[in-house]
């Protein structure tokens, strides 16, 4: 019904967010890796304040190429950040890996803002030379 009155109807309505209103995050319990080994790593998406999870973000993971080239892998490329506020992903170092072949293994984790834009983060690890610590000694003693 329209008594006179205008009546205008809005197609889209502009918001202001927070230049970083999520913040993408990976850590890790440790921060070298060696060959063989398989560490587990966290990723979540923290709000700016850092206390609330945002659940239901994908993000999305990625090697430098250097540590993808030497066949080191993640077991998923992609999460979903949960409600509990991290996700576990293993990162896998293949036998034959030492620092000669590359000294660091860099994640980068990536998610996308309300407008689009990408918002990554890094977690870097030292490659370090496996080392065995036993020794054999031979001696003649006759």
């Amino acid at each position: 019904m329209n008594n006179g009155d205008r009546l205008q109807q809005t197609s889209s309505i502009g918001i202001t967010a927070p230049a970083n209103a999520l913040n993408p995050r990976l850590r890790a319990d440790v921060s070298t890796v060696s060959a063989g080994k398989t560490v587990t790593l966290y990723a979540s998406v923290k709000d700016e304040m850092g206390i609330n999870t945002a659940s239901g973000t994908p993000m999305r993971l990625s090697l430098n190429s250097q540590a993808v080239t030497a066949g080191v892998k993640l077991a998923s490329e992609a999460v979903v950040v949960q409600a509990n506020g991290s996700v576990a992903v293993d990162l896998i170092v293949p036998k034959g890996v030492s620092s000669a072949t590359f000294s660091s293994i860099v994640v980068t984790g990536t998610i996308r803002d309300p407008r689009g834009n990408e918002i990554p983060t890094n977690l870097t690890f030292t490659v370090k030379d496996a080392i065995n610590p036993y020794h054999l000694t031979i001696d003649s003693n006759r």
